[in-house]
């Protein structure tokens, strides 16, 4: 059962935080000079109604008006300011209210704020001249046009402006003329002597992708002002929020709003307000032989076509993040969201690849509210930290579907459940009156074995094709119906399929989550700390029902000691870079976090396979140092219980020589051993690595920074899990038992005669379970090589070359496996004889990749507009085809469209490319 909630307490606890975080800080804030504020005082006598403050563009409900130093006049009621002219209208009945002497004269003392900027009464392009023409002698008004619209506007201020102003117009053959225009501007520079801004301005409303195949991506659609004072920044419209430096509460998320923080000799202040443009999620899966890419990316919900959000994914390779870059590790194309790897990381069926990104669902309008701070106390030994968010659906705003009062009926009545919130995707559209032909594309059977079970069969064009139905993809297993195209779903039996003909009705959900942390540094060495940190997490699953199944809470725990030494001397031993480390954790099963709390290979170092919730309890212990000059020693425990099901301890041993400063070779071995029960599964494991390195460089010369050196390296890595029935450790080996062994030497020779080549090679040895024993299951050869040239100086050239092959035993050749190879080129030249004034670039590159199937779907268009025209069901299949349609150049009312498939078939991808550049 779910964690029960006082929500009455918890809705205190919350209003506390925030009127902590949002009303007692920024009073600090506010507490600072401002250089905007001006006073000035009149005097006013029982006849005055008016008075003039001499400013125009006064900022709204800045003002506060004193009379006679001591009654504070109200708004409204006692007087009323046009801001825009700056004149304060007083009420007649003021000298009554406040029973004032008629007779006298007091003194009104008037205080508000001023715009930063110099606002003038007009702006405009063009001004009127009013002249006399020297032949006539007539009075003339000529328009003309102003210097800089631009520099006009900001007169009076040192700020950098630069932007754009285009104007065109657009047409085509099966559209009308359309004239486009825009502007963008950027600012940069002091408003005020105190006040800093920085500006990306733009009139268009064009959401741009940028190609996700740099290394660092320039967003053309950011729009944001920021201010920046001594210690207090703003910054509103397309904000990075960034949340680190805590156990339980670190995300990163693009929004659109307002953030402001402040920093001070205290501590510091973080908070923001904002529609979220995306939602996060997280892949995880296998490479395929010999397939470089693209591998698409789906939603938290299984959705196929996704958006995802240019520079938040994350992308792992067995464990190792990769960089983004034609000449780096991979490239995305955002618009589809898949991932297409590069020659340099030769993908493989071991390949384990993780993909962290946020996306666009468009499905309800979402909102993120967060706030933190930071406290120090006692000359920084003592630190407080708190944090908060509240990310939330709003169920009554929708973005790209409707719903109807029977959609959130289901809603209410299907809790957490997402297989309960569906409807029906079947839809009668009858019979066409004038043809008889029927409207939809399916027609209705029964099933010829139980007669109960409802069948729909692609079939337009007849006179039965009187539903349309859409399907949704449900996972393996779990459905009917196979996917042909994007139109045609065909039968295959009762929970064969992976797709049904329902429609899933999105939940709206609502996230909040509370966090607190100490950390306590005793002596002045810094060398002692100490770490508390606490958080609470309420989840509604859906924000329609009232269930209480869908409402989560729980509470996550953590703490950690550190002791860290550069020089520590225990019993004349001399240590450096001694560190001691203890951390524990335990997370409540139904805590929930923003994002993954653990690192991308937690469950595989611990050997967790099951989703179920359970509350965890995780310790770890962590010991460092270098017993000399040459050595680091390195030894960590860790043990992870699962509720009652699952325990796991890990024993980690490392050990580095270094010997590069006495000309001898660096050794590391690291010895990693798993021991696993799990009673869910009954079932007990076993899994010990091994990694080895040696690296050898050794100079060819007397200056070791200029002559030519050789670098040699080996690698050995080992792997063998085996997995039993708990209690029988003599018993035959269970599925998901494996091991391998791979041998990686590699030998470079670099800064010879301006060359860099090198040559890589891997032999990798995998078995797997057959028949209870570990039998031989594949050999892996990859071969890599590669080749720099810098020696003249206007030639630069870079060559690699990978050749993979693997091949099977008998026995995985029985189970359906077959033998592949691979070959990976990539070739780039850039000749540059002129320094920069003629530069020839010539590029080449082979690769095995995958290509999306192409279906040809065709649609009605007004007449006039399209290029075919249908001439019928030309081979009386029933379908629309392509056969069924002719090109035309008038009078066309189809166009067609190439939609890419999820089906996809393995390509060689060959690109080449010559680029000239002339710079005159």
């Amino acid at each position: 059962m779910p964690i029960k909630i006082n929500n009455k307490y918890f809705s205190i606890i919350i209003l506390q935080f925030i009127y902590c975080l949002f009303f007692l800080f920024p009073s600090l804030l506010l507490s600072q000079s401002n250089p905007n504020l001006k006073i000035q005082t009149f005097q006013i006598s029982y006849t005055d109604s008016i008075i003039s403050t001499g400013d125009k563009f006064i900022i709204n409900f800045s003002d506060i008006l004193t009379l006679d130093y001591k009654i504070k006049l109200k708004p409204s009621q006692d007087y009323n300011l046009n801001y825009r002219n700056g004149e304060i209208k007083l009420s007649k009945n003021l000298f009554e209210t406040y029973e004032l002497d008629t007779n006298r004269i007091y003194d009104l003392t008037v205080e508000y704020d001023l715009f930063p900027v110099n606002i003038s009464e007009e702006y405009s392009n063009f001004e009127i001249i009013t002249t006399r023409d020297t032949i006539t002698g007539d009075t003339i008004e000529i328009a003309t046009q102003r210097t800089d619209f631009v520099s006009n506007l900001f007169e009076g201020t040192q700020l950098e402006k630069s932007g754009s102003i285009f104007r065109g117009f657009t047409f085509g053959s099966n559209r009308d003329l359309s004239l486009n225009s825009g502007f963008r501007l950027q600012l940069n520079g002091k408003v005020t002597n105190d006040i800093e801004i920085t500006a990306a301005l733009t009139d268009e409303n064009t959401p741009i992708q940028p190609e996700g195949n740099t290394q660092k991506l320039q967003e053309l659609d950011k729009v944001f002002i920021e201010l920046r004072s001594n210690n207090i920044s703003t910054t509103i419209g397309d904000i990075e929020l960034n949340f680190d430096n805590s156990e339980f509460l670190r995300f990163q998320r693009k929004i659109q709003g307002a953030k402001g923080y402040g920093e001070f000799d205290f501590g510091d202040l973080t908070f923001s307000g904002a529609v979220q443009r995306g939602k996060f999620n997280t892949n995880s899966f296998n490479g395929i032989d010999g397939v470089q890419g693209p591998y698409k990316l789906t939603g938290s919900e299984n959705e196929l076509n996704i958006l995802v959000l240019s520079g938040t994914e994350k992308v792992y390779l067995d464990g190792q993040l990769q960089t983004r870059g034609e000449n780096e590790d991979y490239i995305i194309d955002y618009g589809i969201g898949a991932i297409t790897f590069k020659n340099r990381r030769i993908i493989t069926s071991n390949s384990r690849i993780v993909v962290d990104f946020e996306y666009s669902d468009r499905r309800y309008s979402r909102t993120l509210l967060a706030g933190k701070n930071s406290l120090k106390f006692f000359d920084n030994k003592l630190k407080f930290s708190a944090a908060y968010v509240n990310d939330f659906d709003d169920q009554n705003r929708t973005i790209d579907f409707t719903l109807s009062e029977e959609d959130k009926l289901i809603l209410q009545n299907a809790g957490e459940d997402r297989f309960k919130a569906v409807k029906s995707g079947v839809q009668f559209v009858g019979l066409d009156s004038l043809s008889n032909i029927g409207n939809g594309a399916y027609v209705f059977y029964l099933d010829s074995i139980n007669f109960q079970d409802t069948i729909y069969k692609y079939q337009p064009g007849t006179d039965t094709s009187v539903y349309n139905v859409s399907f949704s993809f449900v996972g393996q297993g779990n459905g009917d119906y196979f996917q042909i195209s994007s139109l045609e779903y065909n039968y295959v039996g009762k929970g064969r399929g992976n797709y049904s003909p329902i429609v899933f009705i999105p939940i709206p959900t609502a996230y909040q989550i509370i966090n607190a942390g100490l950390e306590f540094n005793p002596n002045k060495e810094n060398d002692l700390i100490l770490k508390l940190e606490s958080a609470y997490s309420y989840l509604d699953a859906n924000k329609f029902s009232s269930l209480t199944d869908s409402k989560f809470g729980g509470v996550a725990l953590a703490g950690s000691i550190n002791f860290i030494r550069p020089v520590l001397n225990i019993a004349g031993l001399e240590m450096n870079n001694f560190k001691l480390i203890y951390k524990s954790r335990l997370v409540n099963k139904y805590f929930t976090s923003l994002e993954r709390i653990n690192s991308v290979e937690f469950n595989r170092n611990y050997d967790i396979s099951d989703s179920t919730l359970q509350t965890e309890l995780f310790n770890e212990g962590i010991l460092s140092f270098s017993p000399g000059k040459y050595f680091n020693l390195n030894y960590s425990l860790g043990q992870i219980k699962r509720g009652e099901i699952f325990n796991s301890l890990r024993n980690i041993a490392d050990v580095v020589f270094i010997g590069d400063s006495i000309n001898l070779p660096s050794i590391r071995y690291k010895f990693d051993i798993l021991n696993s029960d799990n009673s869910n599964i009954g079932i007990s494991g076993r899994w010990l690595k091994h990694f080895a390195t040696l690296n050898f460089k050794k100079s060819l010369g007397e200056n070791i920074y200029e002559s030519p050196f050789l670098e040699t390296t080996f690698n050995f890595i080992s792997e063998t899990k085996e997995n039993r029935l708990r209690g029988n450790e003599l018993d035959s080996f269970q599925t998901a038992s494996f091991s391998f062994n791979e041998y990686i030497p590699k030998i470079s020779l670099r800064n010879f005669n301006n060359l860099d080549i090198f040559a890589e090679f891997n032999y990798r040895k995998d078995q797997f379970v057959s028949t209870g024993f570990l039998t031989d299951f594949s050999n892996t050869f990859i071969q890599k090589y590669g080749l720099t040239y810098r020696g003249i100086q206007f030639i630069a050239a870079t060559v690699d070359l990978g050749f993979r092959d693997k091949i099977f035993s008998e026995t995985a050749i029985l189970q359906g496996n077959v033998d592949n190879k691979s070959v990976l080129v990539n070739s780039q030249v850039r000749i540059d004889p002129f320094v920069s004034g003629f530069i020839t670039d010539l590029f080449y590159n082979v690769s095995s990749d995958r290509t999306a199937k192409i279906e040809r779907k065709f649609v009605k268009v007004p007449v006039g507009e399209g290029n075919y025209i249908y001439l019928g069901d030309i081979n009386n299949n029933g379908i629309l085809d392509e056969f069924d349609f002719q090109l035309v150049n008038f009078g066309g009312d189809y166009i067609r469209l190439n939609i890419p498939t999820n089906e996809f078939f393995p390509t060689v991808d060959l690109r080449t490319s010559a680029k000239i550049t002339f710079r005159p």
